[in-house]
């Protein structure tokens, strides 16, 4: 999520070779928090993956795009959720697909229907990014016990 330059990015998988207008709209609301939304090919992601639970936006809004996404989903997509390595934030024109409903506790896995308008989907998106930036920072040993202070009366 943060890079060695305290850079925020978001990765946003290019399904084709050109760009296509719904990552220009995101990622002019996205850069409006000082986000950058970083197109890559399912098979790029390998170098953005060196942290821990980088964020995923995944757009399938043509079936030869979600026929891709399943043909892939075995080689790339279950290794990287199974082993926490991305957050992955499906919009999605069709079906929830079943075999990720494990990971939504784990927040690994949200799934936002289609068609939504480019400011709603940042809001959620920023609201699933707060909690994740949250987590990293909470100390995991729980709070430093405290004797009670018998000479200060």
């Amino acid at each position: 999520m943060v890079a060695e330059t305290d850079e925020k990015y978001i990765l946003y998988i290019q399904w084709g070779s050109s760009l296509d207008d719904q990552f220009i709209y995101l990622a002019a609301h996205f850069k409006s928090y000082n986000i950058t939304l970083v197109p890559v090919k399912p098979k790029e992601m390998d170098f953005f993956l060196s942290r821990s639970k980088v964020p995923v936006i995944m757009v399938t809004r043509t079936i030869g795009q979600y026929q891709t996404f399943l043909s892939l989903k075995k080689r790339c997509f279950d290794f990287y959720l199974k082993a926490g390595k991305i957050n992955l934030i499906h919009l999605n024109s069709f079906k929830e697909i079943q075999d990720y409903a494990v990971f939504k506790p784990k927040k690994s896995y949200e799934v936002m229907p289609l068609p939504m308008k480019a400011s709603e989907i940042v809001e959620r998106i920023l609201a699933e990014y707060g909690i994740l930036e949250e987590k990293g920072k909470l100390w995991p040993g729980g709070r430093r016990a405290r004797l009670p202070q018998l000479g200060s009366e």
